[in-house]
């Protein structure tokens, strides 16, 4: 598998190619983080996380 525009970046077995994502929520009080790592040839979530700071 190539991703598009990844100028020839072959992905062609899982664990090894991640990607991290980082996402805010709005809240009443403030702001949460969720926090995804995919792989990207299953992209399957391996990881997740939500924190009301970045630490």
């Amino acid at each position: 598998m190539s991703l598009p525009g990844s100028s020839g970046l072959r992905i062609d077995r899982p664990g090894r190619d991640w990607c991290a994502d980082i996402t805010y929520l709005p809240m009443r009080h403030g702001l949460l983080s969720l926090v995804a790592i995919r792989d990207w040839f299953t992209r399957k979530v391996l990881a997740r996380r939500i924190s009301n700071t970045l630490k």
